[in-house]
């Protein structure tokens, strides 16, 4: 199950939310992620204990940058959450954030659609 509160700040470019509700856990990136905000993310997916089979929404519409840390925080997420039972999917804006993660050929492993809705 999430930790519920306050999102975590790494820094004025970035902010981490998790949410649960009714079953679905969302967990919201806003900013930039880049090596100096990876250690926040990292922070906030132990805290949300993914390891329980829990099905995770990972909302990146809010996020203008994506470094290779942060993908490979969010793939590691993805491999915990599924191992564990649960599904795991990403949604993000067409942009450069999702031309990051469309050149590392992770587009069908994350179950990457399009933002709003």
């Amino acid at each position: 199950m999430a930790v519920h509160g306050e999102p975590r700040v790494a820094s004025e470019n970035f902010t981490v939310a998790v949410h649960d509700s009714d079953g679905l856990t969302l967990i919201e990136l806003d900013g930039e992620l880049d090596v100096s905000a990876a250690v926040t993310l990292r922070d906030a997916l132990v805290a949300a204990d993914l390891d329980e089979g829990v099905d995770v929404r990972m909302d990146m519409t809010g996020l203008q940058f994506l470094d290779s840390s942060g993908i490979g925080l969010v793939v590691g997420a993805c491999k915990r959450v599924r191992a564990s039972g649960g599904t795991f999917s990403v949604r993000c804006d067409p942009g450069q954030v999702r031309r990051a993660i469309e050149v590392t050929g992770l587009v069908e492993y994350l179950q990457l659609d399009e933002g709003a809705g």
